[in-house]
């Protein structure tokens, strides 16, 4: 594989972790302070590699912590929007039914009062039928004793 030592005998291992240190036990025309000194620097070299993937490791769960919270933070913030949104929706339902009871609660005293009022015409009417029945009935008597008294006048 690419970035591997050639005598590297695990090409399975998982990303983000270390692959095994190369055996390197001596170099071809080497004395044994280089292979030492090319020893020293693998193992540098690898070190530095794991600490660097540990960084990396460390920087995306920093990441995706940072994400889920802010995540968290909108889904709550949503919540709370969603149940500002239904209490103003059960308030205005609140109102508008009140609205609705008063407007009927005066439709209903209108109804009566009408009521009350044809009651009062029908009362008003049939005692001005009465009134005028009655005067009609004076004005004739009135008429009829004029008229006796005018005959009895030519009479005499």
């Amino acid at each position: 594989m690419f970035g591997q030592p050639a005598n590297h005998q695990n090409p399975s291992w998982p990303y983000g972790s270390q692959p095994p240190a190369p055996q390197v036990s001596s170099v071809a025309g080497a004395s044994d302070n280089q292979t030492l000194l090319i020893q020293a620097q693998i193992k540098a070299i690898q070190e530095s590699s794991q600490a660097k993937i540990s960084q990396n490791n460390l920087l995306h769960q920093a990441q995706l912590k940072a994400i889920e919270e802010e995540s968290r933070a909108k889904i709550s913030l949503h919540i709370l929007l969603v149940q500002a949104q239904v209490k103003a929706i059960e308030e205005e339902s609140k109102t508008k039914i009140e609205i609705l009871h008063s407007e009927h609660a005066a439709a209903e005293k209108r109804e009566e009062s009408l009521h009350r009022d044809k009651e009062l015409d029908l009362r008003l009417t049939g005692e001005a039928e009465r009134s005028e029945l009655l005067k009609t009935t004076e004005c004739e008597r009135q008429l009829s004793k004029a008229e006796s008294v005018a005959r009895i006048e030519m009479m005499g």
